[in-house]
């Protein structure tokens, strides 16, 4: 049995689970640029040494209330197998290391959850796994890239 590694963060109620292999580091928020044309799931961009990353709105994704990033908050910085991301976050909680029979397929308990490929269940209750591969849609991820060549 491989071991796997993730990053927790907390959002709202729910507790969210990364692959440490996707996430980069963890930072603090801080102030985001506008990024015109770009989709609802995108709250704007941050610069981070010189590199502009859209930061994309977790809340939304897990259809929570949409709020203004808070100085608490954190930003993941992630990557996906297209691009850089960062993650809006109320906070990061954890590292969790698992094995791959730890997990169980979200469909198993509910069918269509594309973005969540697995729950891992505990104690102080379950811990969704979020593909961040399927962050943005298709229709999202065009939109993103056409917003970011007027950059």
């Amino acid at each position: 049995m491989s071991s796997l590694g993730f990053l927790v963060f907390a959002l709202s109620e729910l507790r969210i689970a990364l692959p440490l292999s996707s996430v980069e580091r963890v930072l603090q928020a801080a102030a985001l640029s506008t990024l015109p044309g770009a989709p609802a799931s995108i709250l704007g961009l941050l610069n981070f040494r010189g590199r502009a990353i859209p930061v994309g709105d977790t809340r939304a994704r897990f259809a929570l209330p949409r709020r203004r990033l808070r100085a608490s908050d954190v930003l993941i910085l992630c990557r996906s197998r297209s691009r850089d991301l960062a993650l809006a976050a109320d906070a990061s909680v954890d590292l969790l290391d698992c094995t791959s029979e730890d997990i169980v397929a979200t469909d198993a308990l509910i069918p269509g959850l594309s973005h969540i490929p697995g729950v891992l269940p505990g104690p102080a209750g379950c811990v969704l796994i979020h593909d961040l591969d399927r962050f943005l849609g298709l229709d999202e991820q065009r939109q993103l890239e056409e917003a970011l060549r007027s950059v």
